[in-house]
């Protein structure tokens, strides 16, 4: 009996066939085998994206291994979710749907200085190019243009979208001088859209131009024990103004979200927020409900915001929201806040919020420095504020520690550390959050515990290592 006639079985007589553990290792694998062993495992994502899996399968990615490709989640029951991790020894395998242009063969000069991709690697670019990752971080990255007429400094460069190309200002070939080149392409990491009952364990999500995990409409779901970085920066949409926006989260559910976790995760360098729910939506019957969504012992560094946050309009609901034990610092510190049309780092954006709104609490976190301010929120909550419990803030830089923007007033209120916690209070008598300037075990090499004597040391738990 072949493979496919087995599955169908096992479909009809739901409870017969015990759920299966697939293997997936982009070396030695072959689309051809079961994928039913390590030694006899799949390939591709192509090919775990059109499996036909059933709830309680559990798809295995070897480590060390790489796919350049969208991971698309499939659902379980709430009994059985699908699992998505990881076997064997090594690092995290790698979900990477970005292009390699590391070979001197790869580009060719187009004028003096300015380089474009030899037709080999631009028939694999259909989709804009929101960044450049030159030898994964150690340099700086590329800076994305509009207009060949911008390209006036070294990494600068113009997406082509006429010709599935770019145009890269470089003093000499990028394959030469660097041993990685990515090209960033508008695509998600993983694709979580309408998807219910799934679990994603030990992943990494990284070189993504889009969000790192997108999607609406997802259900019992959760992401733990991944690492996202270098996210974002794609071209989004253009204004009626003719401005461009940019885009790109780590992890984001999308209008409506539900019973939703995501712990234990290390997310940098982000072009606009690490963590976010967020939607608007214009028809009544069909609002944007988040609820039941738990963030907790995260590390986060080198976003533009750590988190985000709003829900529209009136007719829209968020209900439970709990963002707790977290480590959230260098907001507006990554590769993107230069090349921003409007850098303004910080950890909480919180935008206009017309949904109703009841149970968002923040608790135990850990707010450290920022390029712009700590926090920022628009008055328009009902019928709860937010609640702030044990957090404790601090801001290297000396700047001001908080921003309001008054939909009443329409008046920016700056307030310092002396006058924060006396803003909190009027929204939450028990407030007991502290402002001061935690000390780190080792922050040079992203080791965010907190140090023994440091302000707030076991008081405040913050994110596990």
């Amino acid at each position: 009996m072949d493979f496919k006639s087995m599955t169908l079985i096992c479909m009809v007589a739901s409870g017969i066939c015990a759920a299966s553990e697939y293997y997936v290792d982009n070396v030695k694998g072959n689309d051809a085998n079961d994928g039913l062993s390590p030694n006899t495992p799949w390939a591709t994502l192509a090919k775990v994206n059109a499996a036909p899996l059933q709830p309680g399968d559990r798809v295995l990615f070897r480590r060390g291994g790489l796919w350049r490709d969208t991971l698309k989640l499939h659902s379980g029951s709430p009994e059985k979710p699908i699992v998505y991790s990881n076997y064997g020894e090594g690092p995290l395998p790698l979900i990477q749907p970005s292009v390699a242009a590391d070979n001197p063969s790869d580009w060719q000069e187009a004028a003096p200085g300015v380089w474009t991709l030899a037709d080999k690697i631009a028939d694999t670019i259909s989709v804009d190019v929101g960044n450049i990752v030159f030898d994964h971080g150690a340099v700086p990255c590329g800076w994305k243009r509009w207009k060949p007429e911008d390209l006036s400094q070294e990494g600068h460069y113009v997406y082509l979208g006429e010709k599935h190309n770019i145009l890269l200002k470089y003093p000499e070939n990028p394959g030469v001088r660097h041993k990685s080149v990515e090209l960033v392409l508008r695509r998600f990491g993983v694709s979580h859209g309408n998807v219910h009952d799934a679990v994603v364990d030990g992943l990494g999500i990284r070189y993504v131009g889009a969000h790192g995990f997108g999607g609406s409409n997802a259900t019992r779901f959760v992401i733990r024990n991944c690492e996202l970085s270098y996210i974002g920066g794609a071209h989004q949409y253009t204004r009626e103004d003719g401005a461009n926006v940019r885009f790109g989260n780590g992890i984001e559910f999308w209008c409506s979200a539900s019973d939703c976790l995501v712990e234990n995760n290390r997310i940098w360098e982000i072009y606009d927020a690490a963590l976010t729910n967020q939607g608007s939506t214009g028809d009544p019957k069909t609002p944007s409900v988040e609820r039941n969504i738990t963030y907790r012992n995260n590390t986060v560094w080198n976003a533009e915001y750590s988190f985000e946050y709003w829900n529209n309009p009136e007719f829209s609901i968020t209900e439970n929201i709990l963002v707790e034990n977290n480590t959230f610092v260098d907001a507006g510190h990554g590769w993107a806040h230069a090349q921003r049309p409007d850098p303004n780092g910080g950890h909480l954006m919180i935008y206009n919020n017309r949904a109703k709104t009841t149970g968002f609490i923040f608790r135990n976190n850990i707010f450290y420095n920022s390029t712009e301010v700590c926090f920022r929120i628009c008055c328009e909550w009902k019928p709860e504020w937010p609640q702030f419990i044990n957090n404790l803030w601090g801001n290297g830089s000396n700047q001001k520690e908080l921003f309001i923007m008054s939909s009443l007033t329409g008046k920016a209120l700056y307030y310092d550390a002396s006058t924060f916690a006396d803003l909190i209070k009027q929204w939450q008598p028990t407030f007991h959050d502290t402002v001061g300037i935690p000390q780190f075990v080792d922050a040079a090499h992203r080791d965010y515990r907190l140090a023994p004597g440091s302000v707030g040391y076991g008081q405040y738990i913050g994110a596990r290592p």
